[in-house]
């Protein structure tokens, strides 16, 4: 409004300035009456204008602090997950333990067994069915304790009816899955490295 009446002070200047000397006529006030309400539409068009600004201008920057806010919710949320929780020191493995004789006559999954070493030796043998012998089948897979898809060592059809294997495992609990066929017996002993 303050606007309004400026541009009312100057026009009427401007219409006193045009009529010096000479005497305004009714065309002439007219016309300047229809130039004042020209440019009051116009602005009040602007002031409108700037009314619907302002709101677009205090809506974005209430979407602005409520996305501030949830920005900093996020980093905080991603600092509590990506910071690990201190753990306590492992107690350092045992460079030994005692040998894990596991036995049987046919197929067979093993109890879970620990091992403390990061190496270990898996030795096994088998006694083949007498009247069977060549249709004898033995083999072995040894899984992480509660992996049933990614062994870390296997003997499968082996050539003899005994032999050793070296494992690269790593300490952990662990356990054997043995699947035979005309077999009378079997036995697998897991132990340390020599």
């Amino acid at each position: 409004m303050k606007r309004l009446a400026i541009i009312l002070v100057i026009l009427s200047l401007l219409m006193l300035a045009a009529c010096e000397g000479e005497p305004a006529t009714s065309g002439d006030v007219s016309e300047f009456e229809n130039r004042i309400a020209s440019l009051e539409n116009q602005l009040a068009e602007r002031e409108s204008t700037i009314s619907d600004l302002e709101t677009q201008l205090d809506a974005k920057s209430n979407q602005i602090s409520t996305l501030e806010q949830r920005l900093a919710e996020l980093e905080e949320l991603l600092e509590e997950t990506t910071t690990p929780a201190p753990t306590p020191s492992p107690s350092p493995s045992p460079s030994t333990f005692e040998p894990i004789v596991i036995t049987g006559s046919g197929d067979k999954t093993s109890p879970p067994f620990t091992v403390t070493t990061e190496e270990w030796i898996i030795d096994w043998s088998y006694v083949p069915d007498p009247e069977y012998p060549e249709f004898a089948v033995f083999g072995f897979y040894v899984y992480p304790r509660g992996e049933t898809l990614w062994d870390v060592e296997s003997v499968l059809f082996p050539k003899g009816t005994s032999g050793s294997t070296y494992v690269y495992a790593d300490a952990g609990d662990y356990y054997v899955e043995v699947s035979t066929a005309n077999i009378e017996s079997w036995e697998i002993i897991i132990k340390p490295p020599e």
